[in-house]
């Protein structure tokens, strides 16, 4: 959500200015990094669809590959908003998440499918050791549905396959929403 706050308020700017989206991705790539509110968020959002980044940094210095064009998700808030920040700034916290994050980066390098982004998205959350217990419940009430995962960093949980029933299943953790992957990328979307 950091990322997608930062980017919407970049592209307005960038908009109002008459200057290149590009700035706007750079302007807010760099906000993340400074504030500690994320690593990498903005060049994932940069393509639309389910991505990768491939090399760190926002177009053209980094490399997001797009893996799916869409997916349908169901997401539940399952607990209390998680500060990016204090996670990233504490260092065994941070240590924890950059060793599981290069193993599931190298496994979905090798195999950059949906089907694998999905499975490793789960792999992680296991290994980091960042999941509340509320997390890893709600993770464990949809095994069987389809694939699952927590939304990084935070309080909340994604699942896709079979939708109704992850609803149903989620209504008990948390409000619930469905959501559809966007496949053409950040963009203004209207000028007054």
């Amino acid at each position: 959500m950091s990322a997608a706050g930062a980017l919407s308020a970049t592209a307005a700017l960038a908009e109002l200015l008459d200057m290149p989206i590009e700035d706007a991705f750079m302007a807010a790539h760099v906000a993340e990094i400074e504030r500690h509110s994320g690593l990498g968020d903005v060049a994932a959002l940069s393509k639309g669809g389910v991505t990768f980044r491939v090399k760190e940094g926002v177009p053209p210095f980094g490399e997001v590959m797009r893996i799916a064009d869409d997916i349908s998700i169901v997401a539940c808030v399952v607990g209390p908003a998680v500060s990016t920040s204090a996670v990233l700034q504490d260092k065994v916290k941070k240590k924890a998440l950059e060793q599981a994050g290069l193993d599931c980066w190298g496994e979905l390098y090798r195999d950059p499918t949906l089907d694998n982004f999905l499975r490793l998205s789960r792999e992680f959350t296991v290994r980091s050791g960042i999941a509340s217990d509320k997390v890893m419940e709600a993770l464990q009430a949809l095994d069987g549905l389809g694939p699952s995962s927590m939304i990084m960093l935070g309080n909340a949980v994604f699942a896709t396959g079979d939708l109704d029933e992850e609803e149903r299943v989620l209504r008990r953790f948390g409000p619930v929403y469905r959501l559809k992957s966007d496949t053409r990328g950040p963009r203004v979307l209207s000028v007054e």
